[in-house]
Order: structure tokens, then sequence, then C-alpha cells
């Protein structure tokens, strides 16, 4: 089965073409059904005028990289409501820095802290109305964990992407009934975990850091 099921890892140095390969095997076949990060993406957030103007020099003038950002929020913003798992010490470095993960220094200057604060008052309007099923999970929960945003689809497609210091891009994915429903019994447990909050205990949460933060 899993031979079958030809898992393939792609490696690349170059964001343009890992972010394209991204959403051309994951975002147009199927829907998340759940996902989990330890850096806030929150492409459900995003828009183009919070988000573009972040870009680096050497990435502002980039028309595809743009387009594919354009595409993914459009695509995210039009998903149903899945349930998303966000590491504490990802939102807490976002709040602090504005940075989304340290490799991605390159691509993105750090949110100003205007912006921070407009992004997760956002969040937690969402939250609140139903728009985003976002859970932070419990501190410490990455302690044993790479970097990563692990997603799985409703065509039974397992995705994990990771970015490295060195700015080396990996992106896996396996389409495996098996494999699959492993990870969904995974996320299941996650929403059954009290440690891990509810929607109403995350727009707590948020509200709690844009005070001390923000």
């Amino acid at each position: 089965m899993i031979q079958q099921s030809r898992p393939f890892i792609y490696h690349s140095s170059d964001p343009t073409n890992m972010i394209e390969y991204y959403y051309s095997v994951s975002k147009t076949s199927s829907r998340p059904l759940f996902s989990l990060d330890f850096f806030p993406c929150l492409l459900k957030i995003y828009s183009d005028e919070l988000f573009l103007p972040q870009l680096t020099e050497a990435f502002r003038n980039n028309e595809k990289l743009i387009w594919i950002f354009e595409t993914l929020f459009n695509v995210n913003a039009n998903y149903p409501p899945y349930e998303a798992f966000l590491s504490y010490e990802g939102l807490i470095r976002f709040a602090k820095t504005g940075e989304l993960c340290q490799s991605c220094r390159h691509i993105l200057k750090p949110f100003s802290k205007e912006q921070r604060k407009i992004i997760l008052e956002k969040v937690a309007n969402y939250c609140t109305e139903g728009f985003y099923h976002l859970h932070i999970l419990p501190k410490n929960y990455f302690r044993n964990l790479p970097e990563i945003n692990l997603e799985i689809f409703s065509d039974h497609r397992v995705t994990m992407f990771s970015m490295s210091q060195e700015n080396l891009f990996s992106f896996f994915y396996l389409k495996e009934n098996s494999i699959y429903d492993s990870f969904y019994d995974y996320f299941e447990s996650l929403l059954e975990n009290p440690d891990v909050s509810s929607l109403k205990e995350t727009t707590a949460i948020l509200k709690e850091i844009i005070k001390k933060y923000l």
C-alpha cells in the first residue's frame, strides 16, 4: 500500500517554487479537514493588503509569487471552517516579534505592532463568529517536534511542510488510507484533549495576548 500511494518529498531553496508546489498538490485537489502549525500561517485571515506589503525587496516584484499568495488567500477564504491547531509558542513569538517563523525572514518583513493587533483581533472575531475553528495547543507541545505545518485533506491526502534555518523548504505528501486514518484519529484526540483550547478559550487567549503584548 505504501508503495502504491507514491509518497513524495520535495525540497527547494526557492520559496516561489516551494509555495507553488504546495498549492498545486494540496489546495487544488480537495479541502483541508485538520491542520497543525507551529507558526501562525493563518491563511484564512490574511488579505492582500495585510500580507503583500510585507514581502521583502527580493520578492516584492515577483509576480508569480504574488499570484500564488493571492490565490491561496482566495482559496482558503472559501473553505468551510475546519479544525486548526496552533502552537502557543509560535503565537507568542508572532505577537512579540511579528515574525511568522525565523526561516521566513528573507521572504517577509516582520509585521508591525499595529498589523499584529489587527490580525489577532480578526482571528478572535472569526473564532467568535464560527468562521474559524482555531485551537491553541498547550505550552511545550512542540518541544520534541520540528517547526512544521501538517494538514490532512478530504481526499485522504496527508501533507507536511517545514522550513529549516538554512532556508531549505521541504514538502511531503502521501495518500494512503491507513496513515490518513491514523492522523485523523490523532486530530480527533486533540479535540478531546482538555489542555487544548476550545473556540471560546482561544478567543480569551487571543484577547489576553493582545492586551499584554499589543
